[in-house]
């Protein structure tokens, strides 16, 4: 983004299931068990490198630790923090990304969903309310789910304009070309 200074971005998030919650255990469970289990461990075998590269190139560290599963609190609670503004809401995603993604946390967690929204400075006794509410914002995340997640195939998946469409972790130059053709 900061190739294109004239750009004014807005990043909204939007819930998107890889398992879906219906399938995904509520108390969560190990990472690489589970992903070996839908995916194989041949191909983890191929993803576990990439991975940890793509993340090293951006500064972060990748680890596959830690637990997974249903992860429907964590998307009220994004959603909600859209509501609050889209600052706020990218605050809360990149917590629960270091969380999950760096620091083996489970999103199915209430201290770590209470934390991200903590350290996007947002209302702790809100955020505490939504987490707590089950069917807080929940018909909103499905309805999201729905609307944007048909032709989604992977993770992260990108909608730039409302029409260019990108999947994967992707190098910047992917997106660069992707703003490009959408400046035109």
């Amino acid at each position: 983004m900061s190739s294109f200074p004239q750009v004014d971005f807005q990043i909204n998030w939007r819930p998107f299931f890889l398992n879906p919650a219906q399938d995904a255990p509520k108390e969560g469970e190990d990472k690489l068990v589970m992903y070996n289990r839908k995916f194989g461990a041949q191909r983890i075998a191929q993803m576990l490198p990439r991975m940890t590269q793509v993340f090293a190139g951006l500064g972060i560290t990748y680890s596959m630790g830690g637990r997974t599963g249903n992860t429907i609190d964590s998307h009220r609670l994004i959603t909600w923090a859209g509501r609050q503004g889209l600052a706020q809401q990218d605050r809360v995603v990149e917590a629960l990304f270091d969380a999950y993604f760096s620091r083996e946390q489970f999103l199915g967690d209430r201290a770590v969903l209470l934390d991200a929204a903590a350290k996007a400075g947002l209302d702790p006794a809100a955020a505490a309310a939504v987490v707590d509410d089950p069917n807080a914002l929940l018909a909103e995340v499905r309805e999201e789910v729905a609307r944007y997640g048909r032709g989604v195939t992977g993770v992260p998946f990108f909608i730039i304009a409302g029409s260019v469409r990108l999947s994967g972790a992707l190098p910047p130059e992917e997106f660069e070309d992707a703003i490009t053709s959408v400046l035109r």
